[in-house]
């Protein structure tokens, strides 16, 4: 449900495509920071597939706000170090999650 709710979070207020939000990958997020370091930028990269000749997609860049990028930040948590892309639905994922849901 997590998962969902942070899909729901990327995809209305990023403006990215289902297929660009299933594309995420770790590691897809960078902040930029001011001159005290505090954050004022969002920049997600994925692929871009509509309207390109490539099926693979291409490397696209997004300007987000923090809101995509907490989400983004809470679906990298949900996955084992060793799974890439965001979308996959891992059983840790659904054990944290359940867990969370139902405290015993």
């Amino acid at each position: 449900m997590l998962q969902t709710a942070a899909y729901i979070v990327i995809a209305c207020l990023s403006g990215m495509r289902d297929s660009e939000v299933k594309a995420l990958a770790r590691g897809c997020l960078r902040t930029e920071t001011d001159s005290t370091g505090s954050p004022y930028r969002w920049k997600v990269t994925s692929l871009s597939f509509k309207g390109e000749a490539d099926p693979r997609g291409v490397k696209a860049i997004w300007n987000v706000g923090e809101p995509v990028a907490r989400a983004i930040t809470v679906l990298e948590m949900l996955q084992p170090p060793d799974v890439d892309h965001l979308s996959t639905v891992s059983t840790t994922a659904q054990a944290a999650t359940r867990d969370v849901a139902t405290p015993p």
